[in-house]
């Protein structure tokens, strides 16, 4: 998939899940990216080698679209949810004292 095709891609999709796809792929296909996605995506290629995604993060998404994904092709009617859900805001670091 390219930037030239991607509308042609996603058109008629029932169902369409990319978390483990390049970047280039993720920047093209999703409506809402992270600050700190954001932030990473510029620096490929230059300070990072890589998307930085950790096995805890990637499982996390993986449960998320997989529940949904089921109830979907189950054929059960889930409403739109157009959010991101971030592991860091359902649990925040905070500094310790020092």
């Amino acid at each position: 998939m390219t930037a030239e095709n991607a509308a042609q891609f996603l058109d008629g999709l029932d169902l369409l899940i990319e978390e483990c796809d390049n970047p280039q792929i993720k920047r093209e296909v999703r409506l809402r990216l992270s600050e700190r996605t954001r932030k990473s995506l510029v620096r490929i290629g230059e300070e990072l080698c890589g998307y930085p995604q950790l096995a805890s993060e990637v499982r996390y998404a993986a449960g998320q679209i997989g529940h949904v994904a089921r109830r979907l092709l189950l054929g059960e009617r889930v409403p739109p949810y157009c959010r991101y859900l971030d592991l860091d805001d359902f649990v925040p670091s905070a500094h310790l004292p020092q």
